[in-house]
């Protein structure tokens, strides 16, 4: 989108694709080139996009230019590249060839095929095997602590600000009364 707030009535901006040969602003590169778009008595506006194929299918590349707003809108986009041809490979080891889906049962489209690494699902009706019971998680296990080595000095301990709440510190506990200087 371009704003012509100046552009006179009669005139209608204009767009064009170039090439980089044809510019003389850069060495011409053949990796781009260039968006024009112009309108008097503004300068000509270029944009310096990758020189591929663009796309003007109906729908993907058009322009509109509103003349009440004066603003010029412009939409393309570059032809997708194929992908080159496989090459020829001799013939892999024969796969395991699956059966057709099921058709539909009771309306559901069928589960789509899971991976072979893992199990099947249960059949239908069957439940799930219960829950393991809920109760006091085991705290974790503390791993050891080893003593400190030669000539280094023990931790020493964090400050009040840093270290977590003591139990007897919880949420209805007063807190302590800032240090004073």
């Amino acid at each position: 989108q371009i704003d012509y707030p100046e552009i006179a009535e009669s005139i209608m901006p204009r767009h064009r694709f170039m090439s980089a040969y044809e510019q003389r602003i850069e060495p011409p590169d053949r990796r781009w080139q260039y968006l024009l778009m112009a309108a008097e008595p503004y300068e000509t506006i270029a944009f310096k996009v990758p020189s591929r194929e663009i796309d003007k299918a109906e729908g993907k590349f058009w322009t509109h230019w509103n003349r009440e707003t004066k603003q010029f809108f412009l939409q393309f986009h570059f032809k997708m590249e194929k992908p080159p041809a496989p090459p020829n490979l001799p013939p892999g080891p024969p796969t395991v060839k699956r059966p057709p889906p099921p058709p539909l049962m009771n309306g559901m489209p069928p589960r789509p095929p899971l991976p072979d690494s893992m199990p099947p699902p249960p059949p239908g009706g069957m439940t799930l095997p219960p829950m393991p019971p809920t109760g006091p998680v085991p705290p974790p296990p503390v791993p050891p602590q080893l003593p400190p080595a030669p000539g280094v000095p023990p931790p020493a301990p964090l400050p009040p600000m840093m270290r977590p709440p003591l139990p007897t510190e919880g949420p209805g506990a007063i807190p302590p009364p800032p240090p004073t200087n």
